[in-house]
């Protein structure tokens, strides 16, 4: 199959020409000729690999703030059907490109290495760049090139869009009087096209710990495995439909078998199209589930069949100053409106001023739909080691982090030694 390749070579005046004549001991006075001459550009990309970056593209700045820069690459990432990633590069003018914006994409495969990740986005990092690079005073100096021949082949996916994912976990560690093994394995299979998101998959997990007291030893043992699968239709570019379906069993939960159905039906305020940048989806969830227990519950039951509903709203929105991340969520029983839950999370990245971000993230949850709790007094032991659920009317966490940077606005010289490169 015949590729095309666009190739975009860039010979920057200010490093082949006055680089080669002065040398080392004008490398300051390179240095501030390429400052004038070149576009200042911040980059906010996981993946790009800054040392990379500034290696492999040398006609611009790389700067350190946002507000430094006349040109602010976004970039974000979504998976998608095959394994691998969907990158979105938006390109913001600033200064004096305000108003130019651009966006592009670049596509990895899941068995891409790092290096090819990289590599890819680089490349479109490059030819996005192109554009103000050519308003500039170093434009004389851009070359672009084409190589290759278009050809319109079909493409045929002897996969039919059908991806496989297996894994295989073991984590092990231990003393004198104390040993502990963990084991978990997975495998899934999932299809996405545009119309259409089909998956199935198995899993379980094993966990032993052993520890000696007073000559005597105890083991205590946390067991899971099951199988869900699900599929979810696009009903335009604001609604999806679908359901899952799950069998399962889990000793820490105390449930032998459990067999849930639940369709569901999601609206997007924002069209799907949009979703690297900013979503607001509003989820309904029905589920029909029946439980049958190792032991006897708090509510003297061995089995039950039981139906629920859950609501969602969840908010993503990243823009150049930072990223919000929140979501609402709550379900109740239908026998016993009282047997509920309701959990609240929220995220954020936010660029304060030139240098100062703060982030921040937590969650905090309601329970009152603890149904599989076994009847008893738990050991001091399980309770220690977490191998049953406790009763809990809540439960929370919280992160937040300040970070605050300052000095020369410029990096573009790369220096690996003793790992302290990219």
């Amino acid at each position: 199959m015949n590729v095309v390749h666009i190739v975009a070579t860039v010979s920057v005046m200010a490093l082949s020409l006055l680089g080669s004549t002065l040398g080392a001991q004008n490398q300051g006075a390179t240095v501030d000729t390429l400052r004038k001459l070149a576009p200042n550009v911040y980059i906010t990309c996981d993946d790009c690999g800054d040392d990379y970056l500034r290696t492999e593209i040398a006609f611009v700045n790389f700067v350190r703030d946002r507000q430094q820069a006349d040109v602010h690459i976004l970039v974000t990432e979504q998976s998608t059907g095959g394994g691998g990633d969907e990158y979105t590069l938006e390109f913001i003018g600033q200064n004096a490109f305000a108003g130019m914006a651009d966006t592009l994409k670049y596509f990895s495969r899941d068995s891409d290495t790092e290096d090819m990740i990289r590599s890819g986005l680089g490349a479109v990092i490059k030819r996005g760049l192109v554009r103000y690079a050519a308003r500039t005073p170093i434009a004389p100096n851009l070359t672009i090139q084409y190589t290759g021949k278009a050809a319109k082949e079909k493409v045929v996916d002897k996969w039919n869009y059908w991806v496989f994912e297996t894994e295989l976990n073991g984590w092990f560690q231990g003393e004198r009087s104390y040993h502990e093994m963990n084991l978990s394995g997975s495998v899934y299979a999932k299809r996405t096209t545009k119309e259409l998101i089909t998956w199935a998959g198995f899993w379980g997990s094993y966990q032993q710990k052993r520890y000696e007291s007073e000559g005597d030893w105890t083991t205590l043992l946390s067991r899971s495995k099951g199988f869900d699968a699900g599929m979810i239709f696009s009903l335009g570019d604001h609604w999806g439909m679908g359901a899952s379906q799950e069998v399962s069993s889990s000793s820490y939960s105390n449930r032998k078998l459990r067999v849930r159905l639940a369709p569901a039906i999601e609206y997007n305020i924002y069209p799907y199209s949009e979703s690297t940048r900013r979503q607001l989806r509003i989820s309904y969830e029905a589920a029909l589930t029946y439980d049958k227990y190792e032991e006897e519950t708090i509510f003297g039951k061995m089995e039950e069949g039981l139906v629920s509903q859950a609501l969602s709203v969840n908010l993503t929105h990243i823009r150049p100053w930072g990223s919000i991340t929140t979501s609402v969520s709550g379900s109740n029983y239908l026998h016993d409106f009282h047997k509920n839950y309701l959990q609240l999370f929220g995220q954020v990245s936010f660029r304060l001023i030139e240098g100062l971000s703060l982030n921040a993230s937590g969650s905090v949850a309601r329970l009152h739909s603890q149904l599989s709790l076994r009847k008893g007094t738990a050991t001091e032991q399980e309770i220690v080691a977490r191998q049953r659920e406790l009763a809990t009317s809540y439960n929370y966490w919280a992160s937040v982090g300040i970070s605050y940077t300052f000095g020369s606005i410029y990096n573009n010289i790369v220096n690996a030694r003793f790992g302290m490169g990219d």
